[in-house]
C-alpha cells in the first residue's frame, strides 16, 4: 500500500462520512465488484471519495486514487456543488451542512447578510430551517448536533433538546441512545441479512454459469479440433482456427451479459427490500421523536415542580453598620453558586445567603415575618464579623424554620 496517508479536504468535512449500515454495502459492493470510482485527491487531501478510501483500507486493498484537476482556487465550491447532490440527507443534516456552509459564502460576498441565503438556497431549504441549526449549534451540547449530523434526530427533534439546560439535554440523549440500541440493530442485522442472502444467491449462481460455461468451452474447443484434423486443406484449417476464436469469444460475451442480467436482478430485488426497511426505518424516526417529546415534557414537569419560593437573607450597609434583612422571592432558576429570583433585572441571591426553599407565597411570609428580630440581634458594625455572624443567624433560622415547619 502508499506510504502517504490520505486525510480530508476540510471542505470535505462539512458532509458527513456514510452510516454504519451504508458503510457495510459500500465494503460489500467493492469486495463484490471492485472499486468502480477513484478517489479524487489534492495532494494528500481526499476531495470526493472519504467513504471508497475508508472501505479500501478496511477491505486491504490499495485504493485507485486520482488527481483533481481544476482550479486550486475552487476545491470548495467544487466539493459543495458535487457532494450535495449526491447521496441520501435528511432535512436535518442538510441544514447543519448550510450553517457550516455559511462562513465560506460570507468570505466570498460583499454584503454578509446574503451569506444565509445563499447556504440555505445551497441546500434546497427555507432560510429559517438553516438558522435554527445555527442556533442549535450555539445552544446545543456536541452529542446533540452530532446525532443531528449523524441523522439520527430531526432539526424539531433538536430544537425540543436545546430548549432544556444542558446537563438536562444530556439527559435525553441517554434515553435516545438506549432507544437505538434496542432498536437499531435489529434494522441493522435485517438489511445486513438481506444483501447477504441476495450476495450469497448471486455469487452461487454465477458460480454455475462459469462451471456450465468451462465445460461448454471444453466441448466446443474439442468438437472445432476434431474439425480441423478432417479438413483437406490448410486454408480450411485455418478458417476454422479462426472461427474458434470467435466462436469462444461468442460464448464468454454471453457469459458475461447473463452474470451482468442477474447482478442487475439482485440490484433490484435488494433495492426493493431496502425500500421496506427504510419504511421501517422511517417509523422508528416517528417513535424516536415521541421518545424525545414525552422526555423533554418529564424534565421539563420535574422542573416546574421545584420550590417556587425563596426565603433569603441580605446584608444592608446603614449608618455605618451591618443590617441583615430577610426576603423572600419567586424563584426562577437556579445553578451550583446562585439562585435567581422574580424581579427587574433577575436579581441573583447567592447560594449561601438562602435559608429556606417553600413552594407556597403564604409561608414564605410567614417565615420572613418570624425571622424578623433576629436581623436586630445580629447587627454589627464592622464587616470582620461577617461570617461569625452569617453562621450564628443562619444556625438560628434553621432551628426556627424547623421548629415552624414541625
Amino acid at each position: 500500500m502508499s506510504d502517504i496517508e490520505f486525510v480530508s479536504h476540510p471542505a470535505a468535512d462539512y458532509f458527513p462520512m456514510m452510516s454504519e449500515i451504508d458503510f457495510d454495502r459500500l465494503k460489500d459492493d467493492i469486495r463484490l465488484n471492485g472499486q468502480v470510482e477513484p478517489v479524487l485527491v489534492f495532494g494528500n487531501q481526499i476531495v470526493d471519495g472519504r467513504n471508497r478510501y475508508k472501505a479500501c483500507k478496511a477491505l486491504g486493498i490499495e485504493p485507485r486514487m486520482a488527481s483533481y484537476g481544476g482550479d486550486p482556487e475552487k476545491i470548495t465550491s467544487y466539493i459543495i456543488s458535487t457532494s450535495l447532490h449526491r447521496g441520501t440527507l435528511t432535512d436535518g443534516q442538510k441544514a447543519v451542512i448550510g450553517a457550516k456552509i455559511k462562513p465560506f459564502y460570507e468570505s466570498h460576498l460583499k454584503v454578509k447578510s446574503n451569506a444565509s441565503d445563499m447556504a440555505a438556497r445551497a441546500v434546497n431549504l427555507p432560510t429559517k430551517k438553516v438558522s435554527s441549526v445555527i442556533k442549535i449549534i450555539e445552544k446545543g451540547v456536541p452529542s446533540v448536533i452530532a446525532k443531528l449530523e449523524a441523522g439520527k434526530i430531526s432539526v424539531e427533534d433538536a430544537i425540543a433538546i436545546v430548549g432544556l439546560e444542558q446537563d438536562k439535554q444530556e439527559k435525553v440523549l441517554e434515553i435516545v441512545s438506549t432507544f437505538e440500541k434496542e432498536n437499531e440493530s435489529v434494522i441493522k442485522e435485517e438489511v445486513v441479512s438481506v444483501c447477504q442472502k441476495e450476495e450469497e444467491k448471486v455469487a452461487e449462481k454465477i458460480g454455475l454459469i462459469k462451471d456450465a460455461e468451462q465445460v461448454m468451452l471444453e466441448e466446443l474447443s474439442n468438437s472445432v479440433e476434431a474439425e480441423i484434423e478432417e479438413a483437406a486443406s490448410e486454408d480450411e484449417k485455418t478458417r476454422l482456427a479462426d472461427m474458434k476464436e470467435e466462436r469462444v469469444a461468442a460464448a464468454k460475451r454471453k457469459t458475461e451479459e447473463k452474470v451482468a442480467s442477474m447482478k442487475e436482478k439482485v440490484e433490484e430485488t435488494v433495492k426493493a427490500k431496502a425500500h421496506k426497511v427504510f419504511a421501517k426505518i422511517q417509523d422508528l424516526q416517528k417513535k424516536k421523536t415521541r421518545q424525545i417529546k414525552t422526555a423533554v415534557k418529564e424534565i421539563k414537569a420535574d422542573e416546574v415542580m421545584l420550590p417556587e419560593f425563596i426565603v433569603y437573607v441580605e446584608w444592608i450597609h446603614r449608618n455605618g453598620e451591618l443590617n441583615m434583612a430577610v426576603k423572600n422571592s419567586e424563584l426562577v432558576k437556579e445553578d451550583e453558586e446562585f439562585c435567581y429570583v422574580k424581579g427587574v433585572g433577575g436579581k441573583k441571591v447567592p447560594k449561601f445567603a438562602v435559608l429556606e426553599k417553600v413552594d407556597s407565597k403564604d409561608f414564605a411570609v410567614e417565615l420572613c415575618a418570624k425571622a424578623e428580630g433576629l436581623g436586630d440581634q445580629h447587627k454589627e458594625s464592622n464587616e470582620e464579623a461577617y461570617l461569625t455572624m452569617e453562621q450564628q443567624f443562619l444556625s438560628e433560622f434553621k432551628k426556627m424554620a424547623s421548629d415552624a415547619i414541625s
